[in-house]
């Protein structure tokens, strides 16, 4: 099937109401046709994407959930919260696996090494810790910004671990020896990953000011920088074939040409935080979170 943005338009939302406030994190489960939500709530909760009913929900954090992963069998699921911990749960029942609580304060993000034998988690505290998984001996911790680290991410190749947040620089580290080896810089006050190139030589990142960069791994040469003319960017997503790039910012969802950049669609909501993002790992469905606490779904096939 083809990305039909036309869609957008002519079809209203599929609307869940996720949370009483703020839902945050979006995660598709492919092999259980399961969306896992995450918000303001020490709770996940998770949906059939074919009927939208509530499947099942996971308790054990104390405060807010920032997000979740899954590793790619989908049988265990990472989450992390603003009670300052990270938790590995068995996927989709919720049986605990393992608790770790090496930051001092909120847990943003999570990121699986590509043979998944390395979970690193970023935090408020401006650290990045390493740990074994799925067992969570912790092996390194990376200090190389004193504020907030909000997103991290491993290349294709396992070769470095980015992570960004607020500041103007994007850092690289290699892996597993964990050295600082990049620092990226020119953003505008808070910096995010857009990912990183198939061969892992080149990683994409934007700001707040809505100006997405590509640089090189090797040597931190920016090869590009265009402005999407979209302040305020909270999330970016590119979609399953890699064609679209899907945005969020205050009151917007918008859709890019993922090779120009080129604004393609934009879709204008009356609430104005606008989080999360997640396709359907078919590209039929684009969904999206918001501080009203509801998930929105646009269908988008086209036979």
């Amino acid at each position: 099937m083809d990305i039909n943005l036309a869609a957008l338009h002519t079809q209203p939302p599929q609307i869940i109401e996720a949370f009483p406030r703020h839902a945050a994190c979006l995660l598709y489960a492919q092999q259980s046709r399961l969306l896992v939500t995450t918000g303001m709530e020490p709770v996940v909760r998770i949906w059939n994407s074919d009927t939208w009913s509530l499947a099942g929900e996971i308790s054990g954090h104390t405060n807010a959930v920032t997000t979740a992963l899954l590793t790619q069998d989908e049988s265990r699921l990472i989450t992390t919260s603003s009670d300052r911990s990270t938790r590995i749960w068995s996927f989709p029942d919720g049986a605990p696996i393992a608790w770790l609580v090496g930051h001092k304060n909120t847990v943003t993000d999570a990121a699986l090494s590509p043979d998944e034998t390395r979970l690193a988690t970023a935090s408020y505290d401006g650290r990045v810790l390493l740990y074994s998984f799925p067992g969570g001996e912790l092996l390194a911790e990376l200090n190389g910004r004193t504020r907030h680290v909000t997103t991290i991410a491993y290349s294709p190749n396992g070769a470095f671990l980015a992570s960004s947040g607020l500041g103007r620089e994007v850092l690289l580290w290699n892996m597993p020896k964990g050295e600082l080896v990049q620092r990226l810089g020119n953003h505008d006050t808070v910096s995010g990953l857009v990912g990183w190139d198939a061969d892992s030589a080149v990683i994409s990142t934007y700001d707040y000011a809505g100006t997405v960069r590509r640089f090189r791994a090797a040597n931190g040469e920016m090869i590009s920088a265009t402005a999407l003319e979209l302040p305020g960017i909270s999330s970016l997503c590119t979609s399953p074939d890699g064609a679209l790039l899907a945005a969020t910012a205050p009151h917007t969802l918008a859709f890019f040409d993922a090779a120009t950049l080129e604004r393609r669609e934009t879709i204008s909501l009356k609430v104005k935080g606008i989080y999360g993002l997640a396709w359907r790992p078919d590209g039929t469905a684009i969904a999206c979170s918001a501080a009203d606490g509801r998930v929105r779904i646009w269908q988008l096939s086209q036979a």
